[in-house]
């Protein structure tokens, strides 16, 4: 026993360890010596008397009505001698007054303070030791974690080269959809001129013939002549045909030419889209990543 607290309305002597007390209405959730305080005034942990190196001191824990000795304030501590009269609440609200005794021998102070001392120190180098290997894994999560970014950074550049070929791509497809969309337009004008000049020799075809039932009675020589023009129109008329047939066909190449090539360019747009998609979820690893290297990382004490 080396320190006594004793409450002035009951007379009770409360030994003070060296790893000190707290003083609060409780409960006591923390562990270590605790004396509770049974009034409305005293917060649940309200002061705490520990030892240092030159000596007793009190130390308020953010209290509701503060802790005072001798009527000075612990804002936030105040060293304790023997004889020092320590308030928990001041004024009408009062939940606690008692006195302070050290009853320690100057030898074993010295004794005590220089132990304290050395296990402090020692506190402090395996303390030094344990922010050493902290800084060594956190110094080991920053190497893979550069080299994750490094990693992504690759991908990237290679997402944004991929990109800029799909953009081509797609240019060329375009290109070649225009390109086909005007032979196409070509082409369906020639068709319209092919389906006019049909009509037209339908016509001529039906005249002809009106005139063979009508020139029936004239001259063979007439009529041989009317036949071989008849036949030559006749002929005429079967070329056109032909020509449109073939036109016909070319119309159906290019109309399958250009929904491949909107094939193509949705599927260079579905590329493009889904490889923007990659790199924002590598970027957001990544950032994730950082975020928990930095909450990991330890903060020097001072």
């Amino acid at each position: 026993m080396t320190a006594i607290l004793t409450i002035e309305a009951t007379g009770v002597r409360v030994a003070i360890p060296d790893s000190g007390i707290v003083l609060g209405r409780g409960p006591n959730e923390r562990g270590g010596t605790f004396h509770p305080v049974d009034h409305r005034a005293a917060s649940r942990y309200h002061c705490r008397i520990s030892r240092a190196d030159d000596g007793w001191r009190i130390e308020d824990l953010d209290s509701a009505n503060g802790t005072f000795v001798d009527e000075a304030a612990a804002m936030p501590m105040l060293p304790l001698r023997t004889g020092s009269v320590l308030r928990l609440g001041h004024g009408a609200v009062v939940a606690l007054v008692a006195r302070f005794d050290d009853d320690t021998p100057v030898a074993q102070k010295d004794g005590g303070r220089v132990a304290r001392i050395e296990g402090e120190r020692n506190a402090a180098v395996a303390e030094l030791e344990d922010l050493k290997r902290q800084l060594d894994t956190a110094r080991a999560d920053a190497t893979e974690l550069r080299a994750r970014l490094d990693q992504a950074q690759t991908i990237r550049s290679v997402a944004e080269e991929r990109e800029v070929q799909a953009r081509a791509r797609e240019r060329d497809a375009r290109v070649e959809a225009d390109t086909n969309w005007s032979e196409l337009a070509i082409a369906r004008e020639q068709l319209a001129e092919a389906v006019a000049a049909r009509a037209d020799l339908t016509n001529e075809l039906v005249g002809a013939r009106e005139k063979i039932v009508l020139n029936e009675t004239r001259e063979n020589d007439t009529m041989r002549m009317l036949r071989l023009e008849l036949r030559s129109r006749v002929d005429h008329a079967q070329q056109i045909e032909t020509e449109l047939s073939r036109r016909n066909a070319r119309v159906g190449e290019l109309e399958v030419a250009l929904r491949s090539a909107e094939d193509n360019r949705d599927r260079a747009l579905s590329e493009v889209q889904s490889l923007a998609a990659r790199l924002e979820e590598l970027e957001r690893v990544a950032q994730v990543q950082s975020n928990l290297l930095l909450e990991r990382a330890p903060v020097a004490k001072p």
